[in-house]
């Protein structure tokens, strides 16, 4: 209880009184505030987390913040996140008679009261120079084509397949596992899917930012490209129109890039107890862009060695490695693949295989031999010339299918 100041300064305690009039006032506003709408409710989201504030943004709905039903203490099952970025990044135009200058954005949200449950909407800005909806006909007219969005998980045989002519949901040309396309409606815009590739077609007919069917997941692919196409024949618009050529792509997640080439490993194991040689060798394809002054970019996808803790102990005098079908390592045949390492051949015989430690090497045998036609009992061995005998050698092992 206030008390006033014995010598008669009364003043002061006016002010105090006041003072705790001004904060009743207060409360009464809050309070006030709660009933209309939710006010106070925004007031104490400053101090929570963003899934604590997104929970209340959406409770407080007029409806005393209780969800968005009739009773008040109705639970809200449909609760969403706040919508996050998971990638941006802008497209590579590619070469073609249409030129593209755009960005791709991913977004994300789930289910408050099931984070597993996970959509995500897509958006695209173009700039104002791109001319992807506009094609010239023999005649040199504009005609307006349809284009299609389509995430990979190897740009470069959809680039393959789309020059080809061939199903651009098909992971390779042999896969004999290609399961046939799913194709469904939605918003009046077809989409397919398949295990390597999921296509939304006419992507002309929507605008942006648009919310992506539940079964698309990002993990499942490494690229996206942007399609051109033929404009859809009248009568047959449930039927996704045939490709051409891509005009535009990017590379959005390295990890999700699957290579046509499968992951193979071979534990090195010595043969000699003079020369102590370990280590492990492996192959796996790698998906890029190289620089070509003609075209621009152009895509690749190619097997790559990699080499782990290789020790040489002592360093043999002439150790070369070699690819065979055989089992029997103290042999050598004609037939066996010769690979040539790199080296200046000053101190180490040119070719050889010298090198100690962690390092890669590119495929030295290009396109003239598929490391997956050595996936079944085959073998690298270490063969030395000066003893001809192997002194080392590993099975090949698959890690990872294509």
């Amino acid at each position: 209880m206030f008390e006033d100041h014995p010598d008669g300064k009364n003043e002061g305690g006016k002010k105090k009184r006041c003072t705790v009039r001004t904060i009743a006032i207060i409360i009464v506003i809050i309070a006030g505030g709660i009933a209309a709408g939710g006010f106070g409710l925004a007031v104490t989201q400053k101090n929570k987390s963003s899934d604590e504030s997104s929970v209340k943004e959406v409770a407080g709905d007029g409806d005393g913040g209780g969800g968005r039903g009739d009773k008040p203490d109705e639970k809200d099952d449909t609760l969403y996140s706040e919508t996050s970025l998971l990638y941006n990044s802008e497209f590579v135009n590619n070469p073609s008679n249409s030129y593209m200058e755009a960005s791709l954005s991913l977004y994300t949200k789930y289910l408050l009261s099931d984070p597993k449950n996970v959509s995500y909407t897509l958006s695209i800005d173009f700039a104002e120079k791109s001319t992807i909806n506009t094609a010239l006909d023999d005649n040199h007219n504009i005609m307006h084509d349809k284009n299609s969005l389509c995430f990979t998980d190897n740009l470069y045989l959809l680039e393959r397949n789309l020059v080809n002519d061939d199903d651009i949901h098909v992971k390779h040309p042999t896969d004999k596992n290609m399961t046939e396309p799913v194709t469904t409606k939605m918003n009046n815009v077809m989409t397919t899917t398949s295990d390597h590739n999921f296509c939304i077609h006419h992507i002309d007919k929507f605008s942006f930012p648009h919310e992506l069917p539940p079964d698309f997941i990002p993990e499942h692919y490494g690229a996206v490209a942007i399609v051109w196409s033929a404009a859809a024949v009248d009568g047959a618009a449930e039927s996704p129109p045939q490709s051409s050529h891509s005009v535009g792509n990017l590379f959005y997640n390295a990890t999700s890039q699957r290579s046509m080439f499968p992951t193979v490993t071979t534990e090195l194991i010595s043969t000699s107890e003079v020369y102590k040689i370990s280590g492990n060798i492996g192959v796996l394809g790698k998906i890029g862009r190289i620089s070509n002054e003609a075209w621009g970019d152009d895509l690749y996808d190619k097997a790559v060695m990699w080499f782990e803790k290789i020790d040489l102990y002592p360093q043999p005098p002439a150790l070369f490695l070699y690819l065979t079908r055989r089992s029997a390592w103290m042999r050598f045949s004609d037939d066996d693949i010769f690979l040539d390492m790199l080296g200046d051949g000053e101190i180490w015989p040119a070719g050889s295989f010298h090198e100690e430690g962690s390092f890669s090497h590119p495929w030295p045998l290009g396109e003239r031999v598929d490391i997956r036609d050595y996936l079944e009992k085959c073998n690298w061995f270490l063969w030395c010339t000066t003893f001809s005998v192997t002194l080392a050698g590993g099975a090949i092992e698959v890690v990872q299918e294509y």
